[in-house]
């Protein structure tokens, strides 16, 4: 059997304590390279409160500033705190970990985001919008309202893409096909471990010829197993073939 994290392109790359964790916008230390921004959460501030107001306006005066920020960990739970970060001018890897904000439209600004994470949001319905970049590494989990997954297969730049549900609870987020993503050429990575495959299909893993490690816990019967294990000549790890 592979080790675990063989070609896994979604385990932990900096440990938490090598972020500098801010929770206000005048803490000198916000223009890091890697930081972990605690703000804004309802179950400290009143939504729609003034003090609320007043927070977002000073955040959003910063975000342009921080030009030494590489990787941003947040939690967001306002429109406008996410369009206020879009304008981070130098970010390169973006973790959003709990979040109700309802568009993604702003991500657009990013030129040099390489790296997007979004964990436990149920409002984006829509993820058109990652289109226009040109990412290497995306994961959602937790994300059950997006309609349009399929469109993640033009992001032809994509080395890993993790999609799942629930990790704590019996919860799976359904997928209708991973056909979608068999031209996405680079690929060396797709976690969909916690996922449901409507169509039950896996022949097109067999055309992702980069394709290093699948992660799949759904029930798949031996002979396609075997067939793909068989036929790919670089697919060598993940839960699908272990």
């Amino acid at each position: 059997m592979n080790d675990n994290f063989e070609y896994n392109k979604f385990s932990e790359e900096i440990q938490h304590w090598d972020f500098t964790i801010i929770q206000r916008p005048s803490d000198k230390r916000i223009n890091s390279t890697n930081v972990r921004i605690d703000c804004l959460s309802p179950a400290v501030i009143k939504k729609g409160s003034q003090k609320e107001k007043a927070l977002i306006t000073e955040w959003n005066e910063v975000f342009p500033k921080l030009d030494n920020v590489k990787y941003l960990k947040i939690d967001v739970y306002n429109q406008e705190i996410f369009d206020g970060m879009c304008k981070i001018p130098n970010l390169e890897k973006l973790t959003i970990t709990n979040s109700n904000f309802t568009n993604l439209t702003s991500i657009h600004l990013f030129k040099n985001l390489n790296r997007f994470e979004l964990i436990r949001n149920n409002k984006i319905t829509d993820v058109e919008p990652l289109s226009k970049l040109r990412l290497e590494y995306l994961k959602f989990e937790e994300c059950f309202n997006i309609s349009n997954y399929e469109i993640i297969g033009n992001l032809k730049t994509l080395i890993g893409l993790s999609i799942n549900g629930n990790w704590t609870a019996p919860k799976n987020l359904k997928l209708n096909s991973i056909k979608t993503f068999e031209n996405l050429n680079e690929l060396v990575h797709l976690d969909i471990e916690l996922c449901s495959l409507t169509d039950n299909s896996f022949d097109s893993i067999l055309k992702m010829e980069k394709l290093k490690r699948f992660d799949y816990l759904g029930k798949v019967d031996k002979k396609t197993v075997l067939n793909i294990k068989n036929n790919h000549k670089n697919l060598c790890s993940g839960s699908f073939i272990n």
